[in-house]
């Protein structure tokens, strides 16, 4: 017998081992198969056909079943052969005969046709040919996948590299280059700029046209630019790397003087040195040189606290190890009261993170958990136990039905150890059940075979449905 038992639906094939019926059957018996002479008694069949003896006699039978056609056939034949004018083909041999003849000769215009192709077209156009061409003119846009090479000129009005091109290995020009036709033409470059030759601006040479330009501003010995420094305009921040750089008399003020310039303090000003002087002098001289001054300084200030602040402080500390309790800390207590009574909140309590449960028990008005799933057992990852959902059913205390996952192993209620039970008269303090009854689970299977013994998944009761809907339930027997 097998282990799973088909349940017999409208419009389900039964698969049965034997059928008795005290009323008979009703149908024409069309379907069914595998009925050998020895279950059935020809005699009491009712309604025989005359049985066919033999071959020779079927052929007799039958022969003259096609000797006489149907009115019906007779006549659209009739009107077949009209229509096509008795040429019906009886053959493959006639088909090739009669068109083949179709394509021996040739139309003028069509022969016309191929022959001017035929001048035109002196070498191969196809996709992976190599065709050369004594000009090319395009009206529209011209896409190349590989190379272009010219032996002539590459003209256009406009030469774009596309911005999908981020690298151009090479491009080279045989004697001047030119860019651009006036003064006003500007050039741009991104990256670094890299000159073999000579380099000329405004038609002298660099270093010669940088000198004028400089003697010009009024640097050096020469030029006759600005009259004064202050006349400069525009200039850039932390050009300068130290105070020799500074020409004497560029700096007015300690105001202008940058962080970075190093040993401009080495010798004050009257005016630095006078307003250091009476500063010094309306404190005592006791300026704070360094933050080793500033320790020594204060730090006798706390050595004798007051009775008040000691005793807050010890308040505060308490008996334990000190912890911190801002937002971003752990903390530990060993116990928390409030006014309401020993260790129990009066107002809401909002846990962000985990409630971790060190006790046997925790009880709760009402209780209100956002998780989508409540994780119970969770300690038992290597040794599993029973766990579930208890709720108080009778009148003795602590005691009820559970809905639990019973781990105990049985050969086929609970085959692999593990299927959701319900059971009554569970202590709060149990730590195993025994199942009153198993909770029945369906699987839907991927397609229309029976299911077997690899389809268990809890045990007796649970009920398998394949794709095309047929029903079955497991009895492990």
């Amino acid at each position: 017998m097998p282990s799973w038992k088909k349940i017999i639906v409208s419009g389900s094939n039964a698969v049965l081992n034997e059928i008795t019926a005290s009323g008979g059957f009703k149908g024409d018996g069309s379907g069914i198969t595998n009925v050998t002479a020895a279950s059935v008694t020809f005699a009491n069949v009712s309604g025989k056909p005359t049985l066919i003896s033999g071959s020779a006699q079927l052929a007799t039978s039958i022969s003259g079943s096609f000797t006489s056609v149907s009115s019906s056939l007779s006549s659209r034949l009739t009107i077949a052969e009209s229509e096509l004018g008795n040429t019906l083909i009886s053959g493959s041999g006639q088909i090739a005969t009669a068109i083949s003849g179709a394509f021996t000769e040739t139309s003028s215009s069509l022969a016309s046709r191929i022959t001017t192709n035929e001048s035109l077209l002196n070498q191969s156009v196809k996709t992976d040919a190599s065709p050369t061409f004594a000009g090319l003119t395009s009206n529209g846009n011209v896409s190349v996948t590989g190379d272009i090479e010219a032996t002539g000129n590459v003209i256009a009005k406009n030469y774009i590299v596309s911005s999908s091109v981020t690298h151009m290995t090479q491009s080279f020009s045989s004697g001047s280059t030119i860019f651009g036709d006036d003064s006003q033409d500007t050039h741009q470059f991104t990256g670094s700029l890299t000159i073999s030759g000579a380099f000329a601006l405004n038609g002298e040479s660099f270093s010669t046209a940088v000198s004028s330009s400089a003697a010009a501003a009024g640097f050096g010995t020469g030029g006759s630019g600005v009259s004064s420094y202050d006349d400069l305009t525009n200039v850039p921040s932390g050009i300068i790397s130290s105070s020799n750089q500074l020409p004497t008399g560029l700096v007015s003020g300690s105001a202008q003087l940058s962080t970075s310039i190093s040993g401009s303090l080495t010798s004050l000003s009257s005016s630095l040195a006078g307003r250091l002087t009476t500063a010094e002098s309306e404190l005592g001289n006791t300026l704070i040189s360094s933050s080793a001054q500033i320790a020594s300084q204060i730090s006798g200030s706390s050595t004798n606290l007051s009775s008040s602040l000691t005793s807050r402080i010890t308040t505060l500390e308490g008996t334990g190890t000190t912890q911190g309790v801002g937002q971003s800390d752990n903390v530990t207590f060993g116990r928390i009261t409030t006014t309401s009574g020993p260790d129990v909140f009066g107002g809401n309590v909002t846990i962000g993170g985990n409630l971790t449960l060190q006790g046997s028990q925790s009880a709760a008005e009402t209780l209100v958990i956002a998780d989508q799933f409540g994780f119970f057992a969770s300690g038992s990852k290597n040794a599993n136990v029973d766990a579930g959902i208890l709720v108080q059913s009778g009148s003795n205390g602590d005691t009820g039905s559970a809905l639990y996952h019973d781990i105990t192993t049985a050969e086929n209620t609970n085959p692999n150890g593990g299927r959701w039970s319900v059971a009554k008269n569970v202590k709060a303090d149990d730590t195993a059940v025994t199942p009153g009854a198993f909770v029945g689970t369906v699987t839907v299977g991927g397609d229309s075979s029976e299911p077997d013994e690899g389809d268990v998944q809890y045990g007796v009761g649970e009920m398998y449905i394949t794709s095309d809907g047929e029903i079955y339930i497991y009895t492990g027997s």
